[in-house]
């Protein structure tokens, strides 16, 4: 049996037996991956987006969040034009620390998406103030994405918060 067939009924059987939600989202998270990594992307985009909707269901926000990232990533490999809306819904998820959005942010950064990176980021940066690590990453991302964007002045205006 291969791994996305035995997590299948692993979380047909959570459903039979009325499983939490949470435990339920986490099973759909690991499908979603069994079934992505077997090149079944359509099969992984209903698995994360169940998984994404009982996250939110459970309460489980950071469950929802990492879910929703990974759906959204999926969906822009394909150039799905709802993936950011999708990626934006895992951003409301975040609850507080500012790290899911910057997992968000990055995951723009890398499929070029410049503008929408940097608007996520600002929103990221004073959540992780307190959190020196994450502002200097936050600083350097914003950096880069300046950068692509052929604002050195901006670029350089950002990576400076890291020496200041």
């Amino acid at each position: 049996m291969q791994a996305s067939d035995e997590l299948t009924a692993v979380a047909e059987t959570e459903e039979a037996q009325g499983e939490e939600d949470g435990s339920r989202a986490m099973t759909m998270l690991w499908l979603g991956y069994a079934r992505r990594d077997a090149g079944e992307p359509g099969d992984a985009v209903m698995a994360w987006t169940e998984g994404h909707e009982l996250a939110q269901a459970g309460g489980d926000f950071a469950l929802a969040a990492r879910v929703g990232k990974e759906l959204g990533l999926l969906m822009m490999q394909f150039d799905d034009e709802d993936a950011v809306e999708v990626l934006d819904d895992a951003v409301e998820d975040v609850v507080g620390s500012g790290s899911a959005l910057i997992d968000v942010a990055q995951a723009l950064l890398t499929t070029e998406r410049y503008e929408e990176a940097l608007a996520v980021l600002a929103d990221a940066a004073p959540r992780v103030t307190e959190v020196p690590r994450l502002s200097v990453r936050v600083a350097l991302m914003e950096g880069d994405a300046h950068e692509a964007l052929g604002r050195h002045d901006a670029a350089a205006a950002a990576r400076a918060r890291v020496d200041g």
